[in-house]
């Protein structure tokens, strides 16, 4: 702590103190129009980092922070001083709950055939299905609910919509299921579904963020969660290598209250305080639509021509970002983009050194395969972890090809293995 203490000090002295209150509003529709959800202007160089009574306060003179953004604790100010951090779990904690390794989590034989006299049934209902991400966790779900013997009777696609994904978990309720997974589109509206399948005695297993008004290991078995956290960490040093450490960068988060892009977010900006201190957050503004951030980011590049490098909140809404870059005349390398979570075309764009340097990943599939283990275990009695991580993982070209194998578990085809080559 006192190693703590001398760090915040020794910053202090350089950077100014700036804080946001604002709260958000809860809406049922958590798929909008775009909106610019953060006002900029150019940054000064003179930036904060400072302590109160509870926790750290980072901002940037001259741009607003997201309306739910919550400043870092000492234990996240801490942790962003760290270096080599790819490869690690930088979230030891979820409300205030240890994190257990996934690879703690384990089926012997003697209970594979247990679940498989079971006769048990499973319903997944999804926040959406239309990208990659979830594609990859529902494969896992199967993969693993097959090996268990378990029927999943339905997978839903909620499209974002609280109401609509309430409508799906009491379908689900009716059709007498043994287990839910799911991630809560909106966990402040949510829940009320979710208890009632609680209430009816079925096994429910949640991905990256658990319902509100619902304790893990206690009203629902578990939450399965990245290292959102650390993957913003990571890519805040994938920028830094990206532009040589020193520079001025956008960021594009989604403006929806959501507690996985939150983090990421929280982790790209706390990193880059702690340990770049060159390089000078000038812009940062929301989308409450992937589809929103073309338009967005032509506004960003039009006010900041001379910007260095763009962190994205995920691999789908960079790609308007790459839109606009090319819009705007930028070469690949004139605007760096950073950004999370790696699919085909982000490992391609990143091996053929097109405008994604590099990118934090999660696992999606294994998460899946996690969840139903988890889930297959709690039907049987047995107790399981309340909160369940894994750790981050930092991909830029020299790794792209091993790191999508490991996210995929397939290869990553000959366009990508040969321009990684070239």
């Amino acid at each position: 702590m006192k190693k703590l203490v001398t760090i915040l000090l020794a910053i202090g002295l350089v950077f100014s103190l700036a804080a946001c209150s604002e709260t958000p509003s809860t809406a049922t529709e958590t798929v909008a129009p775009a909106t610019e959800s953060a006002t900029t202007t150019a940054a000064s160089s003179e930036t904060a980092v400072a302590q109160d009574d509870s926790s750290i306060v980072v901002e940037w003179e001259g741009v607003e922070q997201p309306p739910w953004f919550e400043q870092p604790t000492a234990e996240q100010l801490e942790l962003a001083t760290l270096d080599d951090i790819s490869g690690q779990n930088m979230t030891p904690t979820y409300n205030g709950i240890q994190t257990v390794s996934a690879d703690q989590i384990a089926v012997t034989d003697e209970q594979y055939t247990k679940l498989k006299e079971g006769g048990y049934k499973a319903a997944i209902c999804m926040h959406s299905m239309s990208f990659d991400w979830p594609t990859e966790q529902v494969r896992g779900l199967k993969q693993e609910f097959e090996n268990m013997g378990i029927e999943v009777v339905s997978v839903a696609d909620a499209n974002y919509n609280d109401a609509t994904q309430m409508e799906q978990v009491r379908a689900a309720i009716a059709a007498d299921v043994d287990i839910i997974v799911s991630l809560p589109v909106d966990p402040a509206t949510t829940y009320v579904a979710f208890q009632e399948a609680a209430a009816a005695g079925i096994t429910l297993v949640f991905m990256s963020q658990g319902p509100d008004n619902m304790e893990a290991g206690v009203d629902y078995a578990s939450v399965v969660i990245p290292d959102d956290f650390g993957n913003g960490m990571v890519a805040a040093d994938l920028m830094a290598d990206a532009i040589g450490g020193t520079g001025k960068v956008g960021a594009l988060y989604y403006a929806t209250d959501y507690a996985t892009t939150n983090l990421r977010y929280l982790g790209f900006v706390t990193r880059l305080k702690v340990k770049y201190p060159d390089i000078q957050l000038v812009y940062s503004a929301g989308f409450e639509h992937q589809d929103d951030t073309q338009e967005i980011s032509t506004a960003m590049f039009t006010q900041f021509p001379d910007l260095n490098g763009v962190w994205v909140a995920w691999n789908v809404p960079a790609q308007g970002t790459i839109a606009a870059a090319r819009l705007a005349g930028l070469e690949p390398g004139d605007c760096q983009v950073i950004t999370e979570d790696l699919d085909y075309d982000a490992a391609l764009n990143i091996a053929q050194q097109n405008y994604i340097y590099g990118l934090g990943t999660q696992f999606p599939y294994d998460m899946g395969m996690t969840e139903a283990k988890i889930a297959g275990l709690k039907l049987l009695g047995e107790d399981v972890p309340p909160v369940v991580s894994y750790a981050n993982l930092a991909v830029d070209r020299s790794n792209v090809v091993d790191a999508y194998k490991a996210v995929w578990h397939e290869d990553a085809g000959e366009d990508i293995e040969s321009a990684v080559v070239k």
